[in-house]
């Protein structure tokens, strides 16, 4: 795995009425934001009726799942590395919620956010960062891991 440039996609100016909601979006595990896309538009949740932020994980991976083979084509990212022993898994955890972060604070606000997978979890972990005092270590680790 090798980390990779942070990369945004939106479905619109951040400028944009708020009469929409705003959501932030993250893939699951080895995807991309074009599948994360398609698991919206099966949802109804398009860019019709959201203004949509797609945020790539940070590790970029040599192959996607088998699954997305022949549905769509990389790079394909995931959250954590999964690959490595339980420092390299910690840390790949907290840089990647500290990633979603600085998502948040860069194109927020935001009125809610959708993970899939492994996306899932660290939108979960962000989300509850303010109220758990375990998590606090994100915001006090944080220039270690930028």
């Amino acid at each position: 795995m090798t980390t990779s440039a942070t990369q945004f996609t939106a479905s619109t100016d951040r400028r944009s009425s708020r009469s929409r909601p705003r959501l932030l979006a993250l893939h699951g595990a080895k995807s991309n934001n074009d599948v994360t896309k398609m698991q919206l538009d099966n949802l109804q949740i398009t860019s019709k009726v959201a203004d949509i932020v797609y945020l790539h994980g940070k590790l970029e991976v040599e192959e996607g799942d088998p699954a997305l083979s022949d549905l769509v084509h990389g790079p394909f990212f995931s959250w954590i590395d999964e690959a490595g022993g339980s420092e390299e898994v910690r840390a790949s955890l907290i840089a990647a919620v500290q990633h979603v972060m600085v998502a948040v604070q860069q194109l927020g606000p935001f009125d809610g956010i959708f993970g899939f997978s492994q996306g899932g979890m660290i939108a979960s972990l962000a989300s509850n960062i303010a109220d758990d005092d375990a998590l606090q270590v994100v915001r006090q680790l944080r220039h270690h891991y930028l």
